[in-house]
């Protein structure tokens, strides 16, 4: 998803799209959109349906060093060291 998409999908032109995703949400579009890529790729991270390895790409990411930097300023944790605390999680779980 992007702003033209968006844009043509909900048949609105881009200024107007702005104001009311930003009006309702507090967030531009793009910031938006980034946010429901983020929780999606975090819900295939935990979830270990996926390898990690393709999860940007999955969802709509097309640089992987780009979605850890905005991955990490979200989350505050870059997706290996969320995947390595869930890891940690289970086996002080398992040892408990």
């Amino acid at each position: 998803m992007d702003m033209p998409f968006l844009t043509d999908k909900m048949c609105m032109s881009h200024s107007t799209l702005y104001r009311k995703v930003k009006s309702i949400t507090g967030l531009t579009p793009v910031e938006f959109t980034r946010k429901i890529k983020l929780n999606k790729a975090k819900q295939l991270l935990m979830s270990e349906e996926v390898d990690p390895a393709e999860i940007p790409f999955l969802t709509g990411f097309n640089s992987s060093a780009y979605f850890r930097r905005v991955f990490k300023k979200e989350f505050g944790v870059t997706p290996k060291e969320m995947l390595q605390e869930k890891k940690d999680n289970r086996n002080q779980n398992i040892t408990n």
